[in-house]
């Protein structure tokens, strides 16, 4: 059942307090779906801030527009057009997608355990706020009369249907979600990058939306590899084998779904088994990055990018064309075209760390052509401005191949 809370606090006078709202619709969702966010019974044209705030383990995020009401004192975010803030523009989920950390800058947004949802704020205040004044007003603050209204939105990546199943297999560690209902369904491997352990997040989104997923470790976990150094791999052989053969996966092989390593991961894992038949790499090298990797007792080489253009400050580390501007040795580049799956590549046009050159997939029917930066490319390629906060619905960048 939707929980939906209004908390009405004090107003600018007796006409408004008696009508104004702010509405959410639906107040629980999972954190793809399309949330109606709604202003009634405001001032005729009255400029009013929307302002979104969480807190997730500890580090606390926000987001804020500027919006002037209609006519009748009415907004609808499907068709206002927010005039200044974290974003600008006709941006119905914008207050979700241009979240940004409201302390420490730098600080990603994610989240770990999966069984709890995004607890989420929306305040509507009363004209067009800056951030610093903005930083000055807590929703606690109820005797602030800028705050016309707020209400709690969830945000959550699993449904409660979908089962959620440690596994410990042989040598494979992970988490496999499975939707509800009797299956099989399309079986999804999901790689994340550098950092190790185990992500669930994405897996648990996929398998609400259909897909059993595995979210699969591969270092820096329990008693997998300490270094990425030492992964071998045979071990996703092994991995993209187990859920091939699971009686909830449909018969004729799995897609894999990776960012930044696991997205070259996922790529050449494509190259090397003939059960892969679906790639989705998000942010991912054309070639094997960094360190070399083991497999069927033959090493891959490695391609070490230049160190010279890594940046590191207080606020992190900033990689600016540590890639782009490497030459990469022809032995290191990954072979697409010696797999028949079907590729979708993501990446971020602002990514001042990598391209993908036109040339990728060139020797390959698998994609399809689309732009690449405004150059033809044999890819299917999905580009977004925005690298971060933006939030991609997994489960529709993703399909196995139905031939």
């Amino acid at each position: 059942m939707c929980h939906f809370e209004i908390n009405t606090i004090l107003f600018l006078d007796h006409e408004t307090a008696r009508c104004l709202s702010l509405q959410v619709q639906p107040a629980i969702a999972l954190v793809d779906d399309i949330i109606k966010v709604n202003v009634s019974a405001a001032k005729q044209h009255q400029p009013v801030t929307l302002l979104a705030e969480l807190e997730e383990r500890g580090q606390h995020f926000w987001s804020f527009g500027h919006y002037v009401t209609d006519g009748a004192g009415c907004l609808d975010l499907d068709t206002g057009v927010c005039q200044g803030g974290t974003y600008k523009g006709i941006e119905p989920m914008g207050l979700l997608w241009s979240m940004v950390p409201k302390h420490k800058p730098g600080i990603r947004l994610g989240k770990r355990d999966i069984t709890t949802p995004y607890h989420i704020q929306l305040h509507l205040l009363d004209g067009h706020k800056s951030m610093d004044e903005l930083k000055n007003i807590s929703a606690n603050d109820k005797h602030m009369n800028c705050i016309l209204d707020s209400v709690n939105l969830e945000r959550w990546y699993i449904r409660k249907d979908v089962q959620r199943i440690p596994v410990n297999d042989g040598c494979i560690r992970g988490m496999l979600f499975l939707p509800s209902g009797p299956g099989p369904f399309p079986g999804v491997i999901d790689l994340f990058g550098t950092f190790g352990g185990l992500t669930e997040f994405r897996a648990a989104l996929l398998a609400s939306r259909g897909i059993a997923s595995l979210a699969l470790a591969f270092f820096q976990y329990e008693d997998l590899p300490k270094t990425l150094a030492d992964v071998q791999l045979d071990y996703f052989e092994t991995a993209a084998n187990w859920l091939s053969s699971h009686n909830s996966v449909i018969d004729g092989g799995v897609g894999v779904l990776g960012v930044s390593k696991g997205g070259n991961l996922a790529l050449l894992m494509a190259e090397h088994f003939k059960q892969i038949k679906a790639v989705c790499a998000i942010n991912a090298c054309h070639f094997l990055s960094e360190t070399p990797i083991t497999y069927r007792g033959q090493t891959l080489p490695g391609f070490m990018p230049d160190m010279e253009h890594i940046e590191f400050s207080d606020e992190g580390i900033k990689l600016s064309k540590t890639y782009e501007l490497a030459e990469v040795p022809e032995e290191c580049i990954i072979k697409v075209e010696k797999s028949d799956a079907k590729y979708l590549l993501l990446f971020g046009e602002d990514d001042c760390n990598l391209r993908i050159p036109p040339s990728v997939g060139a020797h390959t029917t698998n994609f399809s052509i689309v732009h690449v930066c405004g150059e033809a490319a044999c890819m299917s390629t999905v580009s977004h401005k925005r690298t971060l906060g933006r939030e991609f619905s997994t489960s529709s960048i993703l399909r196995l191949p139905e031939d």
